[in-house]
C-alpha cells in the first residue's frame, strides 16, 4: 500500500509568506519611489497569482480568505489601538505620549508589499485609512486572481 498523501498547498498563503520575504527589497530602495512602486506592483501581481493557482488546482473560494481573516483581526486591533487608545497606549513603556503600537508595526511588517501605497495613504489621509487599505487589498487581490483563474479553467 502506498500511504504517502499528496500535499495540497494553499497558494495564496504561500505567496503571501514569500511576499513578506521579498518586500524587504522595497525598504532597501528608500530614496527611489519609482522602484518601490514597481516592486510593490510586482508583489501585488504575485499575490494575485496565488489566487489564480488556487482556482487552477480546483480549490474552493474559501481558500483565499485566510490572509483576509488574519489582516481583519490585526486591522481591528490596529484601528482600536490607533483611534481609541491613541497616545495613551504605549506597549513598550516610557512616556505617555509615545504611542508606539507593536500590533500596527506587525501588520505593516507583514504587509510591506503594499508599503509605497500605505505610505501615500498614511500621509494624505491617516493611519487608520492605511490599515483599512491593507484589509481591503488582502481580500480583493487574491479574489481577482481566483476569479480570473476560475474563468480560465472553467470545465
Amino acid at each position: 500500500m502506498n500511504s504517502i498523501k499528496k500535499i495540497s498547498y494553499n497558494y495564496v498563503i504561500c505567496f503571501y509568506l514569500l511576499n513578506i520575504v521579498f518586500s524587504i527589497f522595497i525598504i532597501s530602495f528608500e530614496y527611489n519611489k519609482g522602484i518601490q512602486y514597481l516592486i510593490s506592483t510586482l508583489l501585488i501581481l504575485f499575490f494575485g497569482f496565488g489566487g489564480y493557482l488556487n482556482a487552477k488546482k480546483g480549490r474552493r473560494i474559501l481558500s483565499i480568505f485566510w490572509v483576509f481573516i488574519l489582516n481583519l483581526i490585526l486591522g481591528i486591533a490596529s484601528i482600536y489601538a490607533l483611534e481609541i487608545l491613541g497616545a495613551k497606549f504605549n506597549i513598550l513603556g516610557g512616556s505617555q505620549g509615545g504611542g508606539t503600537v507593536l500590533i500596527v508595526l506587525f501588520q505593516y511588517g507583514i504587509n510591506l508589499y503594499l508599503f509605497p501605497f500605505i505610505e501615500f495613504i498614511e500621509t494624505t489621509v491617516n493611519e487608520s485609512a492605511s490599515v483599512v487599505c491593507i484589509i481591503i487589498c488582502s481580500l480583493i487581490i487574491p479574489l481577482i486572481g481566483y476569479q480570473i483563474g476560475k474563468l480560465t479553467f472553467k470545465k
